[in-house]
């Protein structure tokens, strides 16, 4: 390091654009992923008050409905994605709503994976913002009447 401190060595930054904000964080700041989570607005989504029926729920919205948790960074990741579609839909807590855990783990293998996503009844687990869009032009197009396409 030729007489240099270990302070001289410049430390890597990752910027990332999270929720419409620049942050730039260390690299090796194990907090990165907790911290970037403050930085999320809130989002502009309907939360159902009725009690979560499992499949009940997407049946009774005719539409989509995306069962998450919070600080799942693939909920977050898909959730701050559909913001941009206009899509409206339904979020389902499965930490708030026991049986619409029950109704995820019957879909994904036994397993509490999230987002899982139904559309028009259908389910998905984990699905990509494409994906999910293109099961909605499949089996709800009426939803994407005022939705921007952002495939």
């Amino acid at each position: 390091m030729d007489g240099l401190g270990v302070s001289a060595v410049p430390r890597l930054v990752l910027p990332l654009m999270a929720f419409g904000r620049l942050v730039t964080r260390p690299l090796n700041d194990p907090g990165t992923v907790r911290k970037l989570a403050v930085y999320a607005p809130q989002l502009r989504m309907r939360e159902t008050n009725a009690k979560a029926r499992g499949s009940d729920v997407s049946e009774e919205s005719g539409g989509v409905v995306v069962y998450w948790r919070p600080r799942c960074p693939y909920c977050i990741k898909l959730l701050t994605q559909l913001r941009f579609t206009q899509l409206e839909f339904t979020k389902v807590n499965i930490w708030k709503h026991p049986d619409a855990a029950a109704f995820v783990r019957s879909v994904a293998d036994g397993n509490e994976t999230v987002p899982t996503v139904t559309v028009a009844g259908r389910a998905m687990v984990n699905p990509s913002k494409g994906e999910l869009l293109e099961a909605v032009r499949a089996y709800a197009p009426h939803l994407l009447s005022g939705a921007a396409d952002g495939s």
